[in-house]
């Protein structure tokens, strides 16, 4: 067959293959660069972007206007989440704002945008067209290292970077927020994390990291925040962790050895932590000394954990610091030999005054910061802080100023602080003035700079000259401080100059030991610098209004200002209030120059405050001219204080209702509808009673509003200065009928009615109830007088059922111990190890016989214990129906809770509830038991509180019980008789309510009976049977004494710890053990443990010898004994003193374990 392609001219064939790969072109070749058709006109007044540049140079009135747009640029970060894009065009980054519908860009396309935008919303997928004309154009980062903070190169260019990763925060599913530390600068980044749900954790690691590079300027254009902008997690190389990094390998150097070394020298210094402000510094301290460490990281080391860091060496002033610092927790720290003393001021300062009333020893190296000839004390600092140093005896001259010194000796107490009591001073040379720490006066008046080297700044209010000594009285916006200062010469320097000096900081304290002032002890005049001499005519000050003062304290500290206001009140000496126009002002003034209500004056003085009131100190003032005094400000709602009215002159109306007179101040207690307030004023001492208003006037007061302030600074009360009687006017006489009185009036006739009423009716009700209740009386008097003597019987087998179980434990204490004894012996045979399980066997089960009765004879609550449900309850079957004609049916599910309770007693109880289902089904039949998880809602309305118990139903098959009676079912003492077994319901009852249980029952004729018992379950698992380990290694050797009344336990215990190793002595009662005890204590092995029985017959028991031991030796350990192992005592016994019990018939297994818990700790051996 003849191919029809050979009959095709070869031009005809490559003419069609070529049209074919054009077509191919046009179809799939959208990213092939074509010539862009001509952007269309614009609108008249519509710039043409054809650069980006071109959007930020768009005017205001034409940025919400569409403007056409053609632009060709590598997209190097997009995030349309955020509405982010940044696009490099001819090797320049630019910001794009972008739509909520952004077109869909990616991170290294280079695309060409072309349509419309207005620059207020963005670029809008709506109306931009995207041709990508790369899918992936490549590009060199720019290598930031050593030049991070040059903006300008970097700012919107794509770096890479080496960093570390110190936090990491995520904002959202697309968002993840990493601070890092670059060059000791914190940096932000942003990266998508790859699982929104599990995202990778960069904190701790070193990375190498791809980004686009921003920078914020801060309006002081000082500061620039730089941000980084992660495309993907893939453009983060992780470089290693601060676990492993190599930086930390350099050997430590102590920080007393800091300075020895270059300013700039790389370090790693390791120690505890005492002071840290995250993300800033903290202070670290080793045996040697102290040193402020500067980091960036946000890590939250707790204070006293031991770190390491590694960083630059760097000096601020004279003080020594590690710059630009990574921490991280010491992974093998050395363990230092403990010190007996205290080694640092700061340590010595917060040792709590019990403890530094036992004269603890410490021994501080630091610089004499204050000293004189013929003071007993002097001033020493670390670079922990400093404190008050006590001379040895003998010492006549303190050390001189600037004197480095090593002090041993021991804390004492002086003023109320801590201080140290120096027994030997060593020189370590001289060394500079630490550096002065800025505090103001209300930071020194809490005592917490106290025996620092502070600096403070003050007015000179004046100088006082006392032999050699100057007294500068300073003036702050918060109070005075005293400068206390030796020279030679005159203090120079005006009152009124503003002065910065430096001292050591002390508290003037009264007999009360509260603080009453600060002092300022400053060596010498040259630590006292004149920021700002006095001005010669203070009044030539700029004048202020009143209400600018508030604002122009919050900018600055410390000012002079001079304000002009009309005198509303005045105390000479003391202080004026003044106001102008709808301000006032307190101004304090010890000018005692008079005035008068309407004076006008000019007063200049310090601008401070008390709490959120704004007042001048230290003031002079001079009078202007004499005006009207302002008319008072009507207050007509005082329910709410008003801080705006604080020191204005105001009016207020009410009734008195209550006033207080002391010499020289009166104070009215006036009320205006519900609110109630006071009004203080200040008279003279003989002013007439009768000038004052009487109670129930109505009364106008005018006078000064105060607002009383409270720590916040709210506005919580106010009250009014009254100046004068004349400030009280009487508006209202107190009237004899008001209101109230006559309505009183008739309430208490209406009521004097009605009583006699009631008075005669409850008479005769009285005679007819009092007729019925002896009648009553004389028939419950027999059955009273039954009762009494059946308890009587009761209470007298109480007492013997004690007697006996006390008698008998000792008699099994023997038995036990004994039989322990003997299978302790290896050379007891196999028959005969059988023969004494069996009696210790019985033996136990008497011994839960004697607990049994001790319930009986005591009472008390459950010693609740987690146990096991289905072994109990299969013991009280085989107890309670044992031989009997009745079956039971019991089985409990697999995941049932285990319960908290007393297992004699609940067995005692189901033991009850079987007894009485047994003996209803006398011909016999079934009792059916079930038990099932259950857990208490709020809302159910069961006695219960809410929680999990278990629910245990015992039904039988029995007659049932008549409804009527149901309700006495557990009443023992009813007429209504249930059989023998009613006792034993009454009991179990009681025994669940103990337990926090509850029990019911429900009956049916004919049906049977069914009691439903709640018990908590336990919130742990009950513990496995087992025996405790002996361990005679860690007990023999002790010395123990072992006090018991009965003869046979003595010998007991006393074969049992020597057969543990013991050294035992033996005592009857306890004044033989305090004999005992005392003469041990004088020889050199005095006795480690003393066991002691809880009562002892006709003597003194072991809480009473106890007490009379630590008399004599306060560390005493003892270890209570008793058969009554549900005693209060032997359940808590470290609640009196005890370091625990053991329980009669003593074992091996258990004395051994008390003894290894009582154990003294051991002592290290002294190197």
């Amino acid at each position: 067959m003849t191919n029809p392609f050979r009959a095709l001219h070869p031009r005809c064939f490559a003419a069609a293959v070529a049209c074919l790969c054009m077509a191919l072109i046009v179809a799939f070749g959208p990213t092939v660069a074509r010539a862009a058709p001509p952007l269309p006109e614009p609108p008249e007044g519509v710039s043409v972007i054809a650069h980006a540049r071109d959007i930020w140079a768009i005017g205001a009135n034409q940025r919400n206007l569409p403007h056409p747009v053609r632009l060709e640029g590598r997209v190097n970060y997009a995030d349309p989440d955020w509405h982010l894009l940044w696009m490099e065009f001819e090797g320049e980054g630019f910001f794009l704002p972008l739509a909520t519908s952004a077109p869909a860009l990616k991170a290294g396309q280079r695309v060409r945008l072309e349509g419309t935008f207005i620059p207020d919303e963005g670029l809008d997928a709506a109306r931009i067209q995207v041709t990508v004309l790369d899918e992936h154009q490549p590009i060199t980062p720019m290598a930031t290292t050593g030049r991070l903070g040059e903006i300008r190169t970097f700012d919107r260019r794509v770096i890479s970077m080496e960093a570390y990763v110190d936090d990491q925060q995520s904002i959202d599913s697309a968002h993840l927020r990493l601070w890092l530390i670059v060059e000791g600068r914190s940096v932000i980044a942003w990266v998508p994390p790859g699982d929104p749900v599990n995202p990778d954790d960069w904190r701790g690691r070193f990375v190498k990291l791809k980004a686009l590079y921003t920078a914020r300027i801060d309006p002081t254009g000082n500061e620039a925040l730089i941000e980084l902008w992660i495309t993907s997690p893939q453009d983060i190389t992780p470089l290693g962790d601060i676990a492993t990094a190599a930086r930390f390998d350099l050997p430590a150097t102590p920080i007393s050895q800091i300075h020895t070394l270059r300013a700039g020298t790389e370090v790693r210094v390791s120690g505890t932590i005492q002071q840290r402000e995250t993300g800033v510094s903290v202070t670290l301290r080793d045996d040697s000394g102290e040193i402020l460490v500067n980091t960036l990281q946000r890590t939250r080391f707790a204070q006293g954990t031991t770190v390491e860091a590694v960083g630059k060496i760097a000096t601020t002033g004279t003080r020594w610091v590690v710059e630009s610092a990574l921490l991280r927790p010491h992974t093998n720290p050395t363990a230092a030999p403990a010190s007996p003393s205290l080694k640092s001021i700061d340590e010595i300062r917060h040792i709590p005054l019990d403890e530094a009333a036992k004269f603890l020893p410490v021994s501080i190296a630091g610089i004499v910061t204050w000293s004189f000839p013929g003071y007993d004390f002097f001033y020493l600092q670390d670079m922990s802080g400093g404190i008050r140093v006590t001379l040895p005896r003998g010492t006549q001259t303190p050390p001189p100023l600037h004197k480095a010194l090593r002090i041993n000796g021991v804390i004492c107490q002086v003023g109320g602080g801590n201080a140290v009591a120096a027994h030997e001073m060593l020189d370590l040379g001289a060394m500079s003035h630490p550096h002065a720490k800025m505090i103001d006066f209300d930071r020194a008046v809490t005592g917490s700079e106290d025996s620092q080297w502070v600096e403070m700044l003050g007015y000179l209010d004046e100088v006082k000259e006392e032999g050699q000594w100057r007294w500068l009285h300073l003036t702050t916006p918060t109070g005075l401080v005293i400068g206390h200062l030796r020279a030679p010469v005159n203090f120079v320097a005006h009152p009124g100059s503003l002065l910065r000096a430096q001292g050591v900081c002390e508290t003037i304290r009264d007999a009360h030991n509260q603080i009453t002032g600060v002092r300022l002890r400053i060596p010498f005049a040259h630590d006292i610098r004149i920021e700002q001499d006095a001005p010669a005519d203070p009044f030539a000050l700029p004048l202020r209004p009143i209400k600018s003062l508030a604002q122009l304290r919050s900018l600055q500290e410390l000012l002079r200002v001079r304000v002009v206001g009309t005198v509303l009140g005045h105390v000479p000496g003391e202080m004026i209030i003044v106001q102008e126009g709808d301000h006032g002002l307190r101004i304090y003034t010890p000018q005692r120059t008079a005035l008068q209500p309407g004076d006008v004056v000019e007063a200049v003085g310090i601008l401070g405050n008390e709490g959120a009131r704004t007042l001048l100190r230290n003031a002079v003032y001079r009078v202007v001219k004499h005006a009207s005094v302002p008319e008072p400000y009507e207050v007509t709602s005082p329910a709410t204080p008003q801080a705006s009215l604080d020191q204005r002159l105001v009016r207020l109306s009410g009734e008195l209702v209550d006033r207080l007179t002391r010499p020289g101040l009166v104070r009215y207690t006036v009320q205006n509808g519900s609110t109630t307030f006071d009004a203080f004023l200040s008279h003279e001492p003989d002013t007439p009673q009768g000038k004052h208003p009487r109670l129930g006037s109505g009364i106008e007061l005018t006078g000064i509003y105060t607002v009383d302030f409270d720590d916040a600074r709210q506005a919580r009360d106010f009250h009014l200065q009254l100046r004068d009687l004349q400030d009280v006017v009487i508006a209202r006489a107190p009237r004899l009928w008001t209101l109230n009185r006559a309505l009183l009036a008739c309430g208490l006739l209406a009521g004097l009615i009605v009583l006699g009423l009631i008075w005669e009716e409850l008479l005769r009700h009285r005679v007819r109830r009092q007729t019925a209740q002896i009648k009553t009386q004389l028939e419950k008097q027999a059955a009273l007088e039954s009762e009494l003597e059946r308890g009587q019987r009761l209470r007298s087998l109480g007492q013997l059922a004690g007697g006996i179980a006390h008698d008998f434990n000792n008699l099994l204490t023997g038995i036990l111990g004994n039989l322990s004894l003997a299978r302790l012996d290896k050379a007891s045979t196999a028959p005969i190890a059988a023969f004494l399980d069996e009696a210790e066997k019985s033996a136990r089960q008497a011994s839960e016989l004697t607990q049994q009765l001790v319930t009986f004879a005591q009472g008390g609550a459950p010693w609740c214990v987690p146990l096991h449900l289905p072994p109990l309850l299969r013991e009280a079957i085989d107890l309670a129906v044992h031989q009997a004609n009745v079956q039971t049916r019991f089985n409990p599910p697999a995941d049932l809770w285990p319960i908290n309770a007393d297992r004699q007693q609940l067995t005692r109880a189901f033991q009850g509830l079987l007894a009485y289902a047994r003996e209803t089904m006398p011909q016999g039949g079934e009792i059916r038991i079930t038990a099932t998880n259950e857990t208490i809602a709020p809302s159910h309305n069961l006695p219960l509180k809410p929680g999990r118990y278990v629910l245990i139903e015992f039904a039988d098959r029995s007659a049932g019980i008549d409804p009527t009676r149901l309700a006495a079912l557990f009443d023992p003492y009813t007429t209504t008789t249930f059989g023998d077994t009613r006792f034993g319901l009454a009991i179990a009852y009681s025994i669940v309510q103990r337990h926090g249980g509850h029990l019911a029952a429900d009956s049916e004729l004919g049906q049977g009976t069914c009691f439903h018992l709640w018990i908590p379950a336990a919130t742990e698992q009950p513990s496995q049977p087992g025996e405790s380990p002996l361990t005679p290694a860690r007990i023999a050797g002790m010395r123990v004494l072992l006090m018991d009344d009965d003869e046979s336990i003595r010998r007991l215990g006393e074969r049992i710890l020597r057969r543990l190793g013991c050294a035992v002595s033996t005592a009857t009662h306890g004044k033989e053990c305090l004999l005992l005890f005392q003469i041990a204590q004088t020889t050199p092995e005095p006795f480690d443990v003393v066991i002691l029985d809880l009562t002892v017959e006709r003597g003194m028991g072991g809480i009473e010898t106890l007490a009379e031991l630590r008399k004599l030796e306060p560390r005493v350990r003892a270890i209570i004994s008793s058969g009554f192992a549900k005693d209060p005592v032997m359940q808590n016994p470290g609640a009196h003193g005890f370091v625990g019990s053991v329980a009669k018939p003593y074992e091996p297994q258990t004395l051994a374990h008390a003894l290894q818990l009582a154990r003294p700790p051991q002592t290290p051996p002294t190197v």
